[in-house]
């Protein structure tokens, strides 16, 4: 943190209830205490607010009326480095950041048109009839979490039997309506608008030259819109270009109502957040915190790149490491432009009643990619390498053995699989030690194991099967008489008329016709 900075401290973990303690007040890290009425009037209603702000917060662009951060007060935190671009030393710094695989917030970028451009009154206007996917959750919670559903194998031993965030199906107009007027349940859309191509830039280039797709359907209104009124393209493609990029994958929009939170998740491609309405948190973990200190799901687990360590509320008897980790934090408002490296993961706490932003997925084109991601980014195409081989089950166990040294031990090399596992292995250690040096595969592999690979058995905990929830004993009064229980057959036609079962009568006397054909003679039975 930096010098002068206010350190604040909650009494309780609750996001809902809870009270700031203001630890310094005088001299450079003075703070802006609120009347004693303005900070009693959130207790009990909605999400807590900030009750204390240092001038350095000020400056990084906290409010007061923003809901308390969804952060442990355990975990220190510095501030993103931000730029204007006003003048030429602030682009070079701001460029060089970029450069250097750093995350910084570009303020009042040139990249929007004009702020306000698009808000959820014009979502609900431009957006079609067609459904999209909607996320849902619990108002306790307010989290959103996006899983990989192919990835959800009932065989295999990562199976979540059901997901912590819904899916729901809605047209646009549906969401934004429900969004302000929904009150147990939260939402939050994210959906691709388009497909972004930035080829060399050439004279007399327009939007339409590097915009090569919009998403067809419900949003092709919307997309459209931000296409021609909300971003300015040509700057996008003015600082793809300076950073070597070589295309923008893909246009996500985001749109989710206060105190929202997508929980800490990293994305193996750079990523660029432009933000269109309302204000965002946003809490950044470097890549070389990752495996120690957030312990991402493995990769063929259906919540693949989120960590299985909270931020809210840390828990270091499971994930020791957590409580080691640093974080960056920034507040990004309308017109800015966050930059986020490969791997580095992001914790989103969206501010004010609506948020909108704009999330473009970048290709690495000639950009070198970052040392510090190095072991991340083995650790996934190793775990996918073995899992091909001897399966997901067997991941951690074989990754232990390579590590030791013992893998001989379980190979038979007389045997078609064992020539694959042994190539396996080898190939294993050749791979970190080209991208990491010389006698590091073992502490590699053991840093890729320690705490991961293992059964989630806690996302199952509180599960119930379907059917048992109304699989509740119905009891049926018998309201028959002794002679009705006794001889049934004698008062079937009133007892088939109130529900009862009676037995069919199937006579033993010879009867033509009935049991027996008709023109059979009974006497030779």
């Amino acid at each position: 943190m930096g010098a002068g900075e206010v350190i604040l401290h909650r009494d309780s973990d609750t996001i809902t209830e809870s009270t700031w303690v203001v630890t310094a007040t005088k001299g450079k890290g003075k703070v802006i205490v609120p009347k004693s009425s303005e900070a009693e009037e959130h207790v009990g209603g909605g999400p807590a607010t900030i009750a204390a702000l240092s001038n350095i917060d000020i400056q990084h662009g906290e409010k007061m009326e923003y809901p308390s951060p969804r952060v442990d007060r355990a975990l220190s935190y510095s501030w993103i480095q931000y730029y204007t671009l006003d003048s030429p030393q602030q682009a070079y710094a701001a460029l060089g950041c970029m450069w250097d695989k750093v995350p910084v917030l570009i303020r009042k970028s040139q990249a929007v048109k004009g702020v306000g451009g698009l808000t959820f009154d014009t979502l609900g206007v431009l957006a079609g009839t067609g459904e999209v996917d909607v996320l849902c959750s619990d108002v306790k919670k307010h989290r959103f979490i996006e899983p990989d559903r192919e990835k959800n194998d009932p065989r295999g031993p990562y199976y979540v039997r059901e997901f912590e965030t819904q899916v729901l199906k809605m047209p646009v107009k549906e969401f934004v309506q429900c969004s302000r007027s929904w009150r147990k349940q939260k939402l939050h859309l994210t959906v691709p608008i388009m497909r972004y191509f930035s080829a060399k830039s050439g004279e007399g280039s327009s939007d339409e030259s590097f915009i090569q797709h919009r998403q067809q359907g419900a949003l092709e209104g919307v997309a459209e819109h931000v296409q021609r009124h909300v971003i300015d393209w040509s700057w996008v493609h003015g600082l793809l270009s300076s950073q070597r990029f070589y295309n923008a994958r893909q246009v996500f929009l985001e749109a989710g109502v206060k105190n929202g939170l997508l929980p800490t998740r990293y994305s193996t491609v750079d990523q660029l957040y432009i933000q269109l309405c309302g204000s965002c948190r946003v809490t950044m973990v470097a890549p070389s915190d990752a495996l120690g200190g957030l312990y991402p799901y493995p990769t063929a687990h259906p919540y693949d790149s989120y960590a299985m360590a909270s931020l809210e509320k840390l828990d270091r008897d499971h994930w020791p490491g957590v409580g080691n980790i640093s974080v960056f934090r920034g507040i990004v408002s309308p017109g800015d432009v966050l930059y986020v490296p490969a791997f580095w993961s992001v914790h989103a706490h969206d501010l004010e009643d609506e948020n909108i932003c704009l999330r473009m997925t970048l290709s690495s084109g000639k950009r070198a990619p970052d040392a510090q991601a190095t072991l991340l980014r083995l650790s996934r195409a190793i775990e996918e390498r073995v899992a091909d081989v001897v399966g997901v089950a067997d991941v951690k166990l074989w990754l232990r053995r390579i590590a030791s040294g013992q893998e001989t031990k379980y190979i038979d090399l007389s045997t078609v699989k064992g020539y694959k596992r042994a190539r396996m292995c080898q190939d294993i250690r050749d791979e970190i030690t080209s991208s990491m040096g010389e006698g590091t595969w073992a502490d590699a592999l053991r840093r890729i194991i320690d705490g991961r690979l293992e059964p989630t058995p806690w996302l199952n905990e509180n599960f119930r099967e379907p059917l048992l929830l109304t699989d509740t004993p119905v009891r049926i009064e018998d309201t028959r008489t002794e002679e009705e229980r006794k001889y049934p057959t004698l008062f079937r036609q009133k007892l088939e008329k109130e529900g009862w079962h009676v037995p069919k009568t199937e006579s033993t006397v010879p009867i033509p016709g009935v049991n027996m054909p008709r023109d059979a003679d009974y006497r030779l039975l």
